[in-house]
């Protein structure tokens, strides 16, 4: 899978981040169910115009 691809190119990283558009429910399930946790949420994301609700989602690595 790409996603263990990513984790394993970065063998000093504690952690791998993502922003995710709270909208985006298949995203957030996909990477809920990968072992990332809600870190925090932002309400205005993108240009102001557009006032994006985002989640950012992390993931502890192991070595």
């Amino acid at each position: 899978m790409l996603l263990d691809e990513v984790m394993e190119s970065f063998p000093e990283a504690r952690a791998v981040r993502v922003e995710v558009a709270e909208a985006n429910k298949r995203a957030v399930a996909f990477y809920m169910a990968n072992g990332f946790v809600q870190v925090s949420r932002a309400d205005n994301r993108g240009p102001a115009e557009f006032g994006v609700a985002s989640l950012l989602l992390e993931r502890p690595l192991i070595a």
